[in-house]
């Protein structure tokens, strides 16, 4: 891809979180807009009207109050512009104030038409909320990835779930009606919003997942690749505010994004186009590697891919060492690799600034920095070499026999 390409690409993106900004503070933005609007205007009036012997607003007071009364379309008359550019500013406070009737009536039919959803069902108690799995987004086949976040995450149960995203009724019914989800805890509204993300208690949260959502927002319209991605930036910079340490999944669409989520401490991310990309890419080849992944990530086959603690006594030893101890002693595992920066985001990138500074050599630790700025969380190496020594903050990447196929109970049949 050009250089050109990659400028528009960024530019759109740009937009599309500048749009996202904008409205998930739209209503301070308003406000101070119309604060601003109202102030300016008032004493540009005061400064004409209080200069001619013929005028009635003398002082800035009378002209303050003249701009409420306009502003607010009551006009009780007792104070007037009477010059042309007075009146070409009070048209203005006129228009300003016939718009944000229009705004304040659209709002309280959102309220309204969210009482509407909420009716019937069981609300969110949010000062319950504690160590819960919090989901903000939606996908079509929701019930489907609730499945797989539970039998993924055996300590969860649905009622650990609290769902966050801007659904309607009919969606709202197909999830609770069945037995399974009818405790869900659901959240209506968008979670790039912080007054709603406040409202799922992030900071309590034992995990967050951030989808790529391309449900329609609450205007209505389909969110295009852009505006899903922007969606789920603001979402996790409203997270790196309200809910530092907790570990944040995010989805994104374009791969792009990812240095934003990075810049907001995202622990994982997924990106969800490119994956389907390089599996078909590679199924294309005949490697027959797409049945390999395909085995080790679904709950349906008898492997699994998973990462397991590595105990404090191997820290600091070579990883052969640790390999040939661990796959000894259990024998239905095979350790592939190592997976580097696990654990708090924040307490990683605290400690490795630390460690940065501590040189004398001012080239060096602008270098080392400047590297631990970039810190990338989870980072896999696959077959370290002989020399390589477990770091602290490390885990095992292995593949194993599930237990419940090594005990010969039944494999995954959809319920946890």
């Amino acid at each position: 891809m050009s250089h050109r390409s990659h400028f528009w690409n960024y530019l759109r993106h740009l937009a599309a979180v500048a749009q996202a900004f904008i409205a998930s503070h739209i209503l301070r933005l308003a406000g101070t807009a119309l604060i601003v609007v109202w102030l300016s205007v008032s004493y540009e009036v005061y400064l004409v009207e209080s200069a001619l012997p013929n005028g009635n607003i003398k002082t800035f007071q009378d002209a303050l109050w003249w701009g409420l009364v306009t502003f607010l379309t009551v006009g009780y008359g007792d104070l007037y512009p009477t010059t042309e550019a007075s009146r070409l500013a009070a048209s203005v406070l006129m228009f300003s104030g016939v718009l944000t009737m229009g705004i304040a009536t659209a709002k309280i039919s959102s309220a309204l038409l969210q009482d509407v959803l909420l009716k019937g069902r069981r609300p969110v108690n949010s000062q319950s909320l504690r160590d819960h799995f919090l989901i903000c987004g939606w996908k079509e086949d929701m019930p489907g990835l609730l499945d797989q976040i539970l039998y993924h995450n055996q300590d969860l149960t649905v009622d650990d779930l609290v769902l966050m995203a801007m659904i309607d009724e009919r969606r709202v019914d197909e999830i609770i009606s069945t037995d399974r989800y009818k405790r869900l805890k659901i959240i209506i509204g968008e979670s790039y919003h912080e007054e709603v993300l406040a409202r799922g208690h992030p900071e309590r949260a034992q995990r967050i997942l951030i989808l790529a959502d391309r449900a329609p927002g609450s205007s209505g319209g389909m969110p295009t690749v852009h505006e899903a991605d922007a969606r789920t930036v603001m979402t996790a910079i409203a997270l790196s505010k309200m809910a530092r340490g907790i570990p944040v999944t995010a989805e994104i669409l374009d791969e792009k994004v990812s240095q934003h989520l990075r810049i907001a401490g995202v622990t994982d991310i997924i990106y969800s186009r490119e994956y389907s990309r390089l599996l078909l890419g590679n199924a294309a080849g005949g490697t027959g590697l797409t049945n390999v992944i395909f085995d080790l990530l679904t709950p349906e086959t008898e492997a699994m891919l998973h990462s397991i603690p590595i105990p404090k006594t191997f820290l600091g030893k070579n990883y052969q060492d640790f390999k040939s101890h661990y796959e000894l002693s259990h024998p239905r595992i095979q350790v592939i690799g190592i997976l580097e920066n696990t654990g708090n985001p924040y307490a990683l990138r605290n400690e490795a600034l630390r460690e940065a500074q501590k040189t004398a050599d001012v080239q060096r630790m602008i270098k080392n920095l400047k590297s631990a700025r970039n810190l990338r969380y989870n980072q896999p190496v696959f077959n370290p070499g002989e020399d390589y020594k477990i770091k602290e903050r490390s885990a095992a990447i292995i593949i194993q026999i599930r237990p419940d196929v090594a005990c010969g109970a039944p494999i995954y049949d959809g319920v946890a």
